[in-house]
């Protein structure tokens, strides 16, 4: 295993775990609550996805869950920039996670609003 495949299979992981499961558990929740209670504007937000349709509204989760996932790897980015170091390791392998490498392979994977490549 090389070193470009730990960062593969870190993005792998975020693609399968996060893109294509995150967007529709959001949906549920704001769609059935199951036991919370909501605040109003939660409730309202709930309507308005029922209004905009399964679709439209899969669609804008999948922009927000992206848009949140891309920001929280810029910030990782930013913070090894500040000398922080992530040391990725699998089956005994171990690499330091290079500027931008996971950006970069995220990118490769899911295009601006969650659209899976």
């Amino acid at each position: 295993m090389n070193d470009k495949r730990l960062i593969d299979d870190l993005v792998s992981v975020l693609v399968k775990d996060v893109m294509q499961n995150l967007p529709k558990c959001c949906l549920e929740n704001y769609l059935d609550p199951s036991g919370r209670s909501t605040r109003k504007q939660l409730a309202q937000i709930g309507s308005a996805i029922e209004e905009m349709g399964d679709e439209d509204a899969l669609v804008l989760n999948q922009d927000i869950t992206d848009s949140g996932l891309f920001a929280g790897l810029n910030q990782l980015s930013a913070e090894l920039k500040q000398g922080i170091t992530v040391q990725l390791s699998k089956e005994g392998v171990v690499q330091t996670l290079e500027l931008s490498e996971l950006t970069e392979a995220y990118r490769s994977k899911v295009e601006p609003g969650g659209h899976i490549v």
